[in-house]
Order: structure tokens, then C-alpha cells, then sequence
């Protein structure tokens, strides 16, 4: 998903989310620095899996349908 407007989407978040665990991994990140890290690290983490669940719920959904009209198909035509 990516906003047209901006050209900002999931994947960037994702990489965002790599970067931080890439700078602390590596020590850039100050220890002061830490707990305003970890709690964007937290967001992001929850954000993305809220939005991979939506995500995968809406697919489901979509088969459930093309499922359903198949079937209705399969009856009106037999």
C-alpha cells in the first residue's frame, strides 16, 4: 500500500523499521537516545503487524468471495 500523493507506503515503514534495528545493532544509536528509539521501534513493529493482519484478512476475504460466486455460478449453470 502506498499513498499516490506522497509516494509513502508499508514498505517504507519497513525499511525504516530495518534502519533502526541496522543503527542500534551497529551502536549508533547513544544510550539517552535508546528509549525514544525503542518506542518507535515498538510502533512501527505493532503498526506493520496490524497492517499485515488487515492485509491478510482482506485476502482471505477476497477468496471467500470469488469462492462464493463460483459456487453460484457452478449452480446457476450446472
Amino acid at each position: 500500500m502506498t499513498n499516490p500523493a506522497s509516494g509513502f507506503g508499508i514498505n517504507d515503514l519497513r525499511t525504516m523499521l530495518n534502519l533502526i534495528n541496522v543503527f542500534v545493532a551497529r551502536g549508533a544509536i547513544k544510550p539517552n537516545e535508546l528509549t525514544t528509539v525503542g518506542e518507535l521501534h515498538d510502533k512501527l513493529t505493532n503498526f506493520l503487524a496490524t497492517a499485515d493482519a488487515a492485509a491478510k484478512a482482506a485476502a482471505e476475504q477476497r477468496v471467500e468471495q470469488a469462492e462464493g460466486i463460483a459456487t453460484q455460478e457452478e449452480t446457476i449453470n450446472g
